[in-house]
């Protein structure tokens, strides 16, 4: 039996503190890549005051 292994990666370390959830894979812009996305617990976007 092969055994599952996690490797860590870091996307972003600037990003303004808080709790963030709901990460998705998704091809936003059509290109054949997917874009890693992902939500804000109790915000619309990242710009949002």
């Amino acid at each position: 039996m092969t055994k599952f292994r996690f490797k860590h990666h870091i996307i972003d370390q600037d990003l303004p503190e808080g709790n963030y959830a709901q990460t998705a894979l998704a091809d936003l812009d059509n290109d054949g890549r997917l874009e890693f996305i992902m939500g804000q617990q109790y915000r619309t976007s990242l710009d949002s005051p």
